[in-house]
């Protein structure tokens, strides 16, 4: 076999492992090899001189060979049983036995729908399984085709792509993944068990999480999914900052440039940060680990605490980088440094823990942090809170009381001036409250109830 040396190699040495397991290495090895190629290249020959070699010594090896196309009969479950009987027959035998099934392609075809072709391939699949099911057996199967055997595994591309979004995993992690992405491929692809289809691998991605983190995740719920009201200039400048690098940072390079390491939202209370920040995260949860952190959550009685839970959660964040961690009100980790009268100076240590974690930023003066971006977000305009109350008017069981719904909106929208989006929402709210006291039978929210709401909330604002 000129030009086949190696091949030859390789091949006498997987089944001399495979039928002569070493007992110090209790391995799962293979029970079955594919010959593939276009016809003239010499698997038959190979398969020849395969058992020419073996046959030299028979007392330690059997070689039995089929023709996949004569295992086809007329008769009802003879096919199967023909094939059935081949390896039944090597159960009583007390030597290793080298199986080879010629022109594999008649019962192995993935794609082709006779029922006989189908019936024949479960058959060798399943003697395949009891083979290896049973290392006592010792038997090896070789089959050749003439079109070559593709596995069933994603392109290189793909896998890197994967690779690069699966930062944090470990083993397990990895296995669930491949896993939720075959079971997706089962149910919705057209070829069950290829992990081609790129939509397979995206809904795995949005399932499994690195373990490492799990207690840090975002919560999503379907709400995050609706749009933000007022805020089209805020999220642009979001996307740029941080999903876009995410997603490619080529932009940035191209100018000379490093995406920017930190974002600061700012703004009252009630205008929609906390809200803003889950869906932000939401969408970097497609690119990157996200971490979402209740700074109050991260401060401690014991001394010392709050600095090594700062520590570790950075140190998470690292490994499981690209990461993004979204802190909900970090004024509570990093006020303004020498204000702390405390013996102990905690959050003057836990603000210096917070700069030395978080690399790149600096401070000046009495400036706690010095982030990147800073986005303010300010109290909603006119239009936005016509936008608002139209999304929740439609929403809610609302009676005009006989005037359009266009004109309630016209009517709340001038009444809530100085209102934010949460305020508005606590106007529906307390409508809902007014007329469930009037009557506990009502099913819907009257227009009076929600002027009355509104005038009530405005003037409770106001005197905040």
């Amino acid at each position: 076999m000129a030009g086949y040396t190696t091949d030859l190699r390789r091949i006498v040495s997987t089944i001399v492992h495979s039928l002569y397991p070493p007992a110090a290495l209790p391995l799962t090895l293979p029970v079955g090899m594919v010959l593939s190629g276009a016809p003239g290249v010499g698997k038959s020959h190979l398969v020849r001189l395969l058992h020419a070699s073996f046959r030299a010594f028979p007392s330690r090896l059997h070689c039995v060979t089929v023709s996949a196309p004569d295992l086809f009969h007329t008769q009802v479950g003879r096919s199967e049983a023909h094939l059935a009987g081949v390896f039944s027959a090597l159960k009583a035998s007390t030597v290793p036995t080298l199986v080879c099934i010629e022109d594999l392609d008649a019962i192995a075809s993935m794609s082709s729908t006779v029922a006989l072709d189908q019936s024949l391939l479960g058959v060798l699949v399943a003697c395949l399984d009891q083979a290896s099911k049973q290392p006592s057996s010792r038997v090896f199967v070789i089959g050749t085709m003439c079109r070559q055997c593709r596995p069933p595994l994603p392109s290189p591309g793909m896998l890197a792509d994967v690779a690069g979004r699966t930062s944090g995993f470990v083993g397990a992690d990895l296995l669930h993944l491949v896993r939720e992405a075959t079971l997706h491929s089962i149910h919705v692809a057209k070829h069950p068990g290829v992990l081609h289809d790129v939509a397979a691998w995206e809904h795995a991605l949005s399932l499994v999480r690195p373990s490492s983190v799990v207690q840090h995740l975002p919560q999503t719920s379907s709400h995050l999914l609706a749009p933000l009201v007022g805020l089209d200039d805020v999220w642009a400048a979001l996307d740029v900052a941080l999903l876009q690098p995410l997603r490619d940072s080529s932009a940035f390079r191209r100018m000379g440039m490093l995406p920017p390491k930190g974002i600061l939202i700012t703004g009252p209370s009630g205008v929609g940060k906390s809200h803003l920040l889950a869906v932000l995260g939401a969408k970097a949860q497609q690119r990157a680990t996200c971490l979402s952190v209740k700074c109050t959550d991260l401060v401690t009685k014991v001394v010392g605490g709050t600095e090594a839970a700062l520590a570790a959660l950075f140190a998470t964040a690292r490994a499981a980088a690209p990461c993004v961690l979204l802190f909900d009100q970090i004024e509570s980790l990093a006020p303004v440094r020498g204000f702390d009268s405390t013996t102990e100076q905690t959050f003057d240590r836990v603000l210096s823990t917070l700069l030395t974690e978080m690399d790149g930023f600096g401070t000046n003066g009495k400036c706690s942090v010095r982030f990147d971006v800073e986005i303010a977000l300010g109290l909603p305009t006119e239009s936005a809170r016509r936008a608002a109350l139209t999304k929740l008017v439609a929403g809610t069981p609302v009676s005009t009381d006989h005037q359009s719904t266009e004109a309630l909106v016209a009517a709340l929208t001038d009444r809530s001036e100085g209102a934010t989006i949460g305020q508005l929402h606590a106007i529906f709210q307390e409508a809902a409250m007014l007329s469930l006291r009037e009557s506990i039978d009502v099913t819907e929210i009257r227009a009076a109830a929600l002027e009355r709401a509104c005038c009530q909330v405005v003037r409770d604002a106001c005197r905040v």
